[in-house]
């Protein structure tokens, strides 16, 4: 065999070997991706949950809010009948 050949041999063994060495680091890499892109997903409902649950809170901060929510579980005064029974 040639001189030339042998170049041609090793240039493409040498590519190979580099493209099977370059395989695991891009594996890696995708696979670091696709758990930044589901932590970043967590991360928005966590962040949603959070907001609507300060919202949930200042809407019963007050006193209007605190009634609101105990006539909402049925509470009432001791006075007052409920509409319901009325006709």
């Amino acid at each position: 065999m040639s001189r030339t050949t042998w170049i041609i041999i090793a240039l493409a063994v040498g590519a190979l070997a580099g493209a099977v060495a370059g395989a695991k680091p891009w594996q890696e890499a995708r696979k670091q991706r696709d758990l930044q892109r589901q932590a970043a997903e967590e991360t928005r409902a966590a962040e949603k949950d959070r907001t609507d649950l300060a919202r949930e809170a200042a809407a019963v901060d007050g006193p209007l809010g605190r009634e609101r929510l105990a006539r909402e579980r049925g509470y009432r005064h001791k006075d007052e009948t409920p509409v319901e029974s009325v006709k």
